[in-house]
Parts: structure tokens; C-alpha cells; sequence
């Protein structure tokens, strides 16, 4: 280290995970927060300068951002209303961030959450279900989908 607290230190290294698919997600509480908040500053400051990505560009990697984001909140089970923490983010920027840029930011995650479901194996109308009522949250995402699959598994079994 450079001299700083071990804790400081870890809570410092922690900010970039996860760094690619199956990476370790941040241990401790202040590496989690940072990690998650740099997420979000990243996606709201990019998106309200007009570097959101197109369909064939990513320069900023903010869809590899945004799954890190989403890994870290299911991963620790960590309860965030993401439009509450977009609108937070965007009040502390440098630039004015309209109401349809923090939508697309929102929307972007939700996005990339709901990619994330189907490619681990989840039924597509449950995902789309249960996004619908709790997308804001990936962690109510996360529970209500595993209690969603869990009805629909017992009601198949009373058939």
C-alpha cells in the first residue's frame, strides 16, 4: 500500500471489482459503497454529457458498468431503489440532468439486469413479470422472481 490503512487500502482496490464475469465482488461495507457510487457517477455523468452507448458503440464500457453495478447489489443482497439513487447522483453533478437522461440511465440498467437474468436460464415472462412491478430494485428483482419461480413450480406440481 501507499502508506494508507489496510482497511482504506482494500475499501480503495474493492472500487473495481467486479472487473470481469465471476470476478469476487467488494468485501467490505466502504468497498461496496464506493464501488456501487462510482457505478452510478460514472452512468449518470457519461449519459448526461451524450456518451451514452448506441447500439454499436461503447467507448465508455458503461454496459460492462452497469452489470458490475447490478453483480455487486444482487451479490450482497444490497437493497437500492435505483431511480433514488440516479436522482441523488445527478443532483451532485456538474451538469443539469434532465428527467429523460435519468429515465435512459434507469431503463439502461434495468436493461442490462433483466440480459442478465434470461442468459442465467430464467423464464423470460416471469423476468419481464416481476420487472415490470420491482425493476427500480434489483434486489426485490432478485426475491420476488425466486418466489415467482417457486409458485409457478409448486402450482405445476398440483397438477
Amino acid at each position: 500500500t501507499s502508506g494508507e490503512d489496510d482497511n482504506v487500502a482494500d475499501a480503495i482496490f474493492e472500487t473495481v471489482l467486479p472487473r470481469f464475469f465471476a470476478d469476487k465482488l467488494p468485501q467490505s461495507k466502504a468497498g461496496c459503497i464506493v464501488a456501487v457510487t462510482d457505478r452510478l457517477d460514472s452512468l449518470v455523468g457519461l449519459f448526461a454529457a451524450g456518451c451514452a452507448p448506441t447500439a454499436n458503440t461503447d467507448v465508455y464500457a458503461l454496459r460492462r458498468t452497469a452489470v458490475g453495478l447490478i453483480a455487486i447489489l444482487q451479490g450482497k443482497g444490497l437493497t437500492l431503489n435505483l431511480r433514488d439513487a440516479v436522482e441523488e447522483v445527478a443532483r451532485v453533478q456538474p451538469r443539469k440532468v434532465d428527467e429523460d437522461t435519468k429515465n435512459a440511465i434507469i431503463e439502461f440498467i434495468v436493461r442490462r439486469f433483466e440480459s442478465s437474468l434470461l442468459e442465467q436460464g430464467k423464464r423470460v415472462d416471469l423476468v419481464r413479470a416481476v420487472i415490470a412491478e420491482q425493476g427500480e430494485n434489483p434486489w426485490r428483482v432478485q426475491s420476488a422472481l425466486g418466489e415467482l419461480e417457486d409458485l409457478v413450480a409448486e402450482s405445476k406440481s398440483l397438477d
